[in-house]
């Protein structure tokens, strides 16, 4: 039987084996470490959250490496563990949808696309409208209750709005918020595929009638939620038509008489571009050539992330990010950008960058297509991923 109670015993389970290894404890003395810094806060409705803000991200705002820091992890871990199984919410698998949709489009079937966006999707959550839902449940614990006020009430985020990005709970909290209208949503007459990822929406209708219900029923539920569309980013079209694309989750689709093109979006592309130039950027003004050589290694490849509330692993980069892609010619157009940049010797950046014939040669091992097809794998350290996106912000 499930167990909602914030227990040290429950708590210790929700720790990652990194942070089990880097406490320097074993097991019971880790156990009561916790009991001995939370004490019966927990239980008596005192356990006050800390949170501080860095740029749009809301982050744990006790002192890094110490008890404080690990506990409130662990709590919020085990917060959002109990929303997602009592109320059996999940964010939906990136891979699952693209590969759905890449079968779909093969379909030679009369197809409306529906291509919507959320306007300020975190950010207009309203978050009592949650909480009076949770209560007036009553599925959550009460102490499970108790510690989501608190966060709310944490100065920090009530001080903003919506849902706090960068604390993972806000995930599992959204889609409790958008549950009842997923649902409804595919229960619409023609409606034959629908899928969100975050506040990405995309929508198949099976003629011109249902896509109009389907753009209109959009529209009306949201609002009634407290949300509305981003009409800049929402369209609709018919994939079948001559030069007809669109992009989604990363990828551009477009079909040419019976094959379907799917490839790395454009704005992806652009991003990766930006965050090469800025690394040499700034390796023209700290000359800090090993951090440079990190960026790069980072970009090019491909490295394992642990999601801190399932602490499954996730694979992320250039192949792992773009893997259900099937034409892959930007990855040369990545790698003549990036050639360009390594031997670049004029203008105001060439002059600066100053890389010695050494430097260019370690680099130049590095290529978007190799690590793609490859699958080059790397480990970062937390400190080092914090001092290679610093300058991409």
């Amino acid at each position: 039987m499930y167990s909602q109670l914030f227990t040290p015993v429950e708590l210790y389970r929700c720790a990652t084996q990194a942070e089990r290894r880097n406490s320097g404890l074993q097991k019971e003395e880790l156990i009561n470490a916790i009991e001995a810094e939370l004490g019966n806060t927990i239980a008596e409705g005192t356990y006050g959250l800390q949170i501080k803000q860095y740029w749009d991200l809301y982050l744990n705002g006790q002192g890094k490496k110490t008890m404080a820091y690990l506990c409130q992890n662990l709590v919020l871990r085990k917060l959002h563990k109990n929303i997602k199984r009592i109320y059996a919410v999940q964010q939906a698998n990136r891979n699952s949808i693209v590969k759905q949709m890449k079968l779909l489009l093969t379909e030679n079937v009369e197809v409306r696309i529906v291509r919507l966006d959320v306007r300020h999707f975190y950010e207009s959550i309203d978050r009592q409208r949650i909480l009076a839902k949770l209560i007036d449940d009553a599925r959550l614990s009460y102490h499970s209750l108790m510690l989501l006020k608190s966060l709310f009430n944490d100065p920090t985020i009530a001080a903003g709005t919506g849902l706090p990005r960068g604390l993972g709970i806000s995930a599992v909290l959204s889609e409790l918020y958008m549950k009842y209208f997923d649902l409804d949503f595919k229960k619409i007459e023609g409606v034959y595929y629908y899928a969100r990822f975050v506040d990405d929406i995309i929508v198949f209708c099976s003629s011109e009638a249902s896509k109009e219900i389907a753009w209109k029923y959009a529209g009306d539920e949201l609002i009634k939620i407290g949300l509305q569309l981003n009409e800049e980013k929402s369209y609709s079209l018919n994939p079948n038509q001559h030069g007809a694309e669109f992009t989604y989750l990363g990828y551009t689709f477009k079909k040419t008489g019976n094959r379907l093109n799917v490839t790395i979006a454009q704005k992806k592309l652009n991003v990766i571009k930006t965050r090469l130039t800025r690394s040499f950027v700034r390796f023209s003004k700290d000359h800090d050539f090993t951090l440079l050589k990190l960026r790069i290694k980072l970009l090019t490849g491909n490295f394992t992330l642990y999601n801190p509330h399932t602490l499954l692993p996730i694979k992320v980069g250039i192949y792992f990010n773009y893997k259900m892609a099937n034409n892959l010619a930007a990855l040369k157009d990545l790698d003549a950008y990036y050639q360009r940049l390594l031997h670049c010797r004029t203008g105001r950046l060439g002059g600066a960058i100053a890389l010695t014939k050494a430097h260019v040669k370690e680099l130049e091992k590095y290529s978007f297509d190799f690590g793609y097809y490859h699958h080059v794998n790397h480990h970062f350290t937390t400190d080092q991923m914090v001092k290679i996106a610093n300058c991409w912000r």
